[in-house]
């Protein structure tokens, strides 16, 4: 609240990053759109090892902040390639429970049990 009258230049031109970023999502879709990766995709194991990937996204991102640690930094090279088999393990455990509990909300049995136990008495 201290600066909030006062105009700073840098505000003023902050729109200019946007162009940088404009060019980053270009490059990105070009690569994205090659030949090779194209090539890699259309493969078998490719195709399965992309869309391995990226349907544990979410469950990446929300492990990785409790796994990513600096305590075994001193085996430099091969500390990185732990830390990400062990994110991909857990976000795939992760997965499985999720996969594991959807299905026990989901019985018809257990969400009218759950309706008449907690919903239906507020609206009594």
């Amino acid at each position: 609240m201290l600066f909030a009258g006062k105009i700073v230049f840098w505000e003023q031109i902050q729109i200019i990053s946007l162009l940088p970023l404009l060019g980053m999502i270009f490059y990105f879709y070009k690569i994205g759109n090659s030949y090779l990766l194209k090539k890699i995709y259309n493969k078998k194991t490719g195709n399965k090892l992309i869309k391995f990937t990226g349907g544990l996204c979410l469950e990446i991102y929300l492990v990785q902040n409790f796994l990513i640690t600096d305590k075994i930094n001193t085996l430099f090279p091969i500390n990185v390639v732990i830390i990400f088999i062990f994110i991909i393990i857990s976000a795939y455990f992760l997965r499985c429970c999720s996969k594991l509990f959807y299905k026990f909300l989901n019985q018809k049995k257990l969400t009218t049990h759950l309706f008449l136990v907690f919903i239906k008495p507020y609206f009594l």
